[in-house]
């Protein structure tokens, strides 16, 4: 089950957005009557994915202090150049 879901999501983005991946997984669990530490619960999902999405932010702010870091110091070494020149 979990499978068809995650080939569902990759075929079709917009299958994905209709599918509810938690709901689906929940009531596979329950239906193989799965212990409930199998799963994780609904508020510590949720805590994760808001991290993933911290984290994911944090990454990409990273990334554009970098770029405008060497744009900085690009312009830098050619003032430097210009003055020297």
């Amino acid at each position: 089950m979990a499978t068809s879901v995650e080939t569902l999501k990759a075929s079709s983005p917009d299958g994905a957005m209709k599918t509810n991946a938690d709901f689906v997984l929940d009531e596979y669990a329950q239906a193989l009557a799965l212990a409930p530490q199998v799963t994780r619960p609904q508020d510590t999902v949720d805590l994760l994915r808001q991290q993933q999405q911290q984290i994911a932010e944090m990454a990409q702010k990273i990334e554009m202090l970098k770029t405008g870091a060497e744009a900085a110091k690009g312009l830098a070494e050619t003032d430097q150049i210009v003055q020297n020149g």
